[in-house]
């Protein structure tokens, strides 16, 4: 059984207490009792909390400032767990959390804190997976123009891998949905159209069908001199 109560008060704790009653209606006792804070009201809590993957060790989190404060400046709260956990305090509305694991989901919350020293609440939350190294990804893609529908992808075998064959999945232009594997460390494409931009992203994928990041990506310019006349761009 369950009772819903609203129309509460922010930021304030409630004490209930529950009674069987009678047919009568007497309260058996002593009940039992319950304390709940509701949530503090929005404008206390800071917004559009985003986590950006910087390499296999770092993340950068950003935020919108909470709308009030009762502290200038304002002073926010980060915790992120993982295989440690860390608590820190910052004035910045952004911050880059280093020396973080290869390969490992980091779970952040960020509050606004008070001056009386507690956090509002709820807060925000975001996860955020850091890269996974080097040496389990892919390097040195190149596309060469073959001609004017063919493009070759080549690409460094990933040094570290969990499976005797290395299966590798392609994306073209962000495109997970047609994605292509393959377990050769080079392919070529066909229907290529030499007007069009073109960004190649090649992944390494675990036994688990987890795709190491950030892969290896390159991009291909648009050719709009002649058909005969391409250009190569490539990013490690």
């Amino acid at each position: 059984t369950s009772y819903f109560i609203d129309n509460l008060q922010p930021g304030t704790t409630y004490w209930c207490i529950l009674h069987s009653v009678s047919n009568s209606g007497y309260c058996y006792q002593p009940g039992v009792e319950i304390s709940a804070k509701t949530w503090d009201a929005e404008e206390f809590n800071p917004r559009e909390f985003t986590a950006v993957v910087r390499s296999s060790r770092s993340i950068r989190l950003s935020w919108q400032a909470a709308k009030t404060s009762d502290r200038i400046p304002q002073l926010y709260e980060i915790a992120c767990q993982a295989t440690e956990h860390l608590i820190f305090r910052t004035s910045k509305t952004s911050t880059n959390i280093t020396f973080l694991q290869p390969g490992t989901t980091y779970w952040c919350s960020l509050h606004s804190v008070s001056t009386s020293g507690f956090n509002y609440q709820p807060g925000v939350e975001i996860s955020a997976r850091t890269w996974d190294t080097a040496a389990n990804n892919p390097s040195q893609l190149t596309a060469v123009v073959q001609n004017e529908t063919c493009v070759l992808l080549t690409w460094q075998a990933v040094k570290n891998a969990d499976r005797k064959s290395v299966l590798y999945t392609i994306v073209v232009n962000s495109d997970k949905g047609k994605s292509i594997t393959t377990l050769e460390t080079s392919y070529t494409m066909m229907n290529y159209n030499h007007s069009l931009l073109y960004k190649f992203e090649v992944f390494s994928t675990t036994l688990a069908g987890y795709i190491n990041q950030p892969g290896a990506k390159t991009y291909l310019s648009p050719n709009l001199i002649s058909s005969h006349d391409f250009q190569e761009v490539t990013e490690n």
